[in-house]
């Protein structure tokens, strides 16, 4: 999210100084991939930080620093989509296209456009939705079981659950069980700005939430780490790598290893990789 207070503090030194003490290493991925929470517009925003907003809008220099990232792909279904209506999501869109960034996703709806495809050498399809405004889960697990039937690897990537709680709720887990039975192979979610605990499940892993990345909560310790995912996908296997990261004035760092083991202690026993054998 590059607006409000993360737009007011880079605007002159570039949003590129948020991932400057980050291992290029994490992006260097055939697959780099996001949530982008909230439109871009094609002309240069108002600097009104101080607003305290909740209706968000990107500067365009915000795609140039996604190309620099190497993030190569963003979901947009959560609940900022929408923030500069209809008319900002085509902009949105046609933004991403031009810079080739692919994307997908809706703030309530879902159909075809809401999967995104990489045809890697083992072909992956990301499932986005946004399930505090669409909630029919039937459908989605209609669209994992079609893609499971082509030989494609199914991230399901829902932007779900309660704002600032640590731990999953109910309903995340029912809806993340319901769509690994019909056939996806792991859960990345979003949207409560914390990070999560991790449950295994049926040998596929589920990460409830990653926490804040790039955004401006400055007011606790839990919304300013976030959980960068890392891993590499065979045939046989699914390896995971946990990179906790930490947000100082907005500029994200590795943690270091007490912070580090304080966080993975509380949402995966400490452990930092997964390993999944199919």
């Amino acid at each position: 999210m590059f607006d409000r207070l993360v737009n007011h503090t880079f605007k002159d030194s570039g949003f590129d100084q948020i991932f400057a003490d980050l291992n290029e290493s994490f992006f260097q991925k055939d697959i780099v991939f996001a949530n982008m929470e909230g439109p871009i517009s094609d002309k240069p925003i108002d600097d009104n930080f101080l607003s305290g907003s909740m209706v968000f809008n990107m500067p365009p220099s915000s795609i140039d620093t996604l190309k620099r990232t190497k993030i190569n792909g963003v979901s947009l279904a959560n609940n900022h989509t929408l923030n500069a209506g209809n008319s900002g999501f085509f902009t949105t869109q046609n933004l991403l296209k031009t810079a080739g960034i692919k994307y997908g996703g809706y703030e309530n709806k879902f159909d075809t456009e809401s999967i995104i495809r990489y045809d890697t050498k083992i072909p992956v399809s990301i499932i986005v939705f946004n399930y505090l405004s669409y909630k029919n889960i039937d459908e989605v697990a209609t669209a994992i079981s079609r893609e499971k039937t082509t030989g494609r690897f199914v991230v399901i990537f829902p932007h779900w659950g309660n704002e600032y709680d640590l731990k999953h709720n109910n309903t995340q887990e029912f809806v993340a069980h319901k769509l690994i039975d019909a056939g996806g192979d792991i859960v990345i979610g979003t949207h409560p700005h914390v990070v999560q605990d991790v449950e295994l499940y049926r040998n596929h892993a589920i990460f409830y939430s990653l926490g804040n990345f790039v955004f401006d909560q400055l007011f606790s310790k839990d919304t300013q780490e976030g959980l960068l995912l890392t891993g590499k996908l065979t045939e046989k296997e699914l390896t995971i790598n946990l990179n906790p990261i930490k947000a100082e004035k907005m500029k994200l760092r590795p943690m270091n290893a007490i912070e580090k083991k304080d966080l993975l202690d509380r949402i995966n026993d400490g452990q930092e990789t997964i390993n999944l054998e199919f």
